[in-house]
């Protein structure tokens, strides 16, 4: 079950970006956002952040008005298995040869 759900968390934002955008808008915030939160990285938390706040917070989305909306990047996404270090460049390695 869990596997299914993350396959289509994957995929799903991809698909909903081609729906007309009041459509699906909420419904890609939340698989959006759940994906910059699984990944759990400083960037994706700052997308996560600025995606709702530009969305769903009223004194943000006053400030924006008459502003182009900012652009995400897309989430950083982790593998479900993998080894993490804390201090390493490239902090999560999927295998212990390229730890």
């Amino acid at each position: 079950f869990e596997e299914g759900m993350l396959k289509l968390l994957r995929t799903l934002p991809k698909v909903l970006k081609f729906l007309p955008s009041d459509k699906a808008a909420d419904a890609r915030t939340f698989m959006m956002s759940f994906q910059y939160w699984l990944g759990g990285s400083p960037e994706n938390l700052e997308s996560l952040l600025l995606m709702v706040g530009q969305d769903y917070v009223g004194p943000v989305k006053d400030a924006m008005v008459g502003k182009e909306k900012a652009v995400m990047e897309e989430p950083v996404l982790l593998p479900d298995k993998a080894i993490w270090h804390p201090v390493a460049p490239d902090i999560v390695f999927e295998t212990n040869d390229s730890y």
